[in-house]
């Protein structure tokens, strides 16, 4: 069931972080959805009813093991569908959300803590989540379905998985939907590793691209004419990580600072593309996974998967 969890990829954790105003006061509001062009290179596929049902399955699994009992089933999807129609959130947003429900389980928790010492027989009631504070659990992990390539989740279905896991009548049993979950997983990364080949098999067709023996790519944006790094030096650059269908995974601007990193500390793609750059460069860097984060990926980046890296070299740092 660990497993099952892990492979589902939605970053709970976050749920536990500081607040937002403009989701608290309204469980039924909707987002406007902008349109947007098919993506070749998307990475989100079509989700079966069956998985639908099991990410609901596995999300309640979650919250119940989090001492909550109950949650308001209405707002709870209302939230979801919120969440998928805003998008990915930006983190500072993420970060407010989460800060509703810290301020609720803080709440509940004191008020638990209270009883018991004014009465030794007091048992701390199950916790059940109210209109809001179930909008903005369904909120939050809808934008973590849009960032997990989830969005094409059947929300109906899914949310049936929520209730009917609370509800103690669940149509499949918790371990049959883990490995439900664990099939679609195994599936969409073979999809997504062939997507990834693809993206640099095309790029490497296009104009001013160049390819090394090693299989990074590269293209010269502005060619610097300073003095080029070794891979012992340590470099101030700005640049910006995206993933092979645009999105944005990292970005030393949005932080509002440089990096600073010895060349040879990160991974082989960054080391190999940035000796190759004269300061006061910009290049764009295509890394292949084998040169990237590798067959297992990172944190939050997917096994298998090719990076794109706008990349400024600002300075040698002495």
């Amino acid at each position: 069931m660990i497993k099952m969890i892990k492979s589902l990829k939605i970053v709970f954790s976050i749920l536990v972080m500081s607040v937002v105003v403009f989701t608290a006061c309204n469980p039924t509001g909707k987002l406007k959805k902008s349109k947007k062009e098919v993506n070749p290179y998307s990475m989100s596929f079509d989700v079966p009813d069956s998985v639908s049902y099991a990410i609901g399955m596995s999300m309640a699994s979650y919250l119940e093991r989090q001492g909550i009992a109950s949650i308001e089933a209405e707002s709870y999807s209302n939230g979801m569908k919120a969440g998928m129609e805003m998008g990915e959130a930006p983190k500072p947003i993420v970060d407010s959300i989460g800060g509703i429900i810290q301020e609720f389980m803080s709440s509940y928790s004191s008020s638990m803590t209270e009883k018991m010492a004014a009465d030794s027989t007091f048992v701390p009631e199950p916790m059940g989540l109210p209109e809001n504070i179930s909008y903005n659990y369904g909120l939050l992990l809808g934008t973590n379905l849009v960032s997990q390539n989830l969005n094409k989740s059947n929300l109906d279905i899914l949310v049936n998985g929520v209730k009917d896991h609370f509800g103690g009548t669940p149509k499949v049993a918790l371990e049959a939907s883990g490995s439900t979950l664990q099939g679609y997983f195994d599936l969409t990364d073979s999809l997504r590793g062939n997507l990834n080949q693809q993206y640099l098999d095309d790029n490497k067709m296009k104009e001013g691209i160049v390819t090394t023996v090693s299989g990074l790519q590269y293209k010269v944006i502005v060619k610097g004419t300073e003095k080029t790094p070794s891979e012992e030096d340590k470099v101030s650059v700005h640049y910006k990580g995206m993933f092979i269908d645009g999105s944005v995974f990292d970005s030393s601007y949005d932080r509002g600072g440089p990096a600073a990193f010895v060349l040879n500390q990160v991974i082989p793609g960054w080391t190999e593309g940035l000796a190759l750059m004269p300061v006061g460069s910009k290049y764009i860097f295509v890394i292949p996974y084998g040169l990237g984060y590798g067959e297992q990926g990172s944190r939050s980046i997917p096994p298998r998967s090719t990076l794109i890296f706008e990349v400024e070299l600002l300075e040698i740092v002495k």
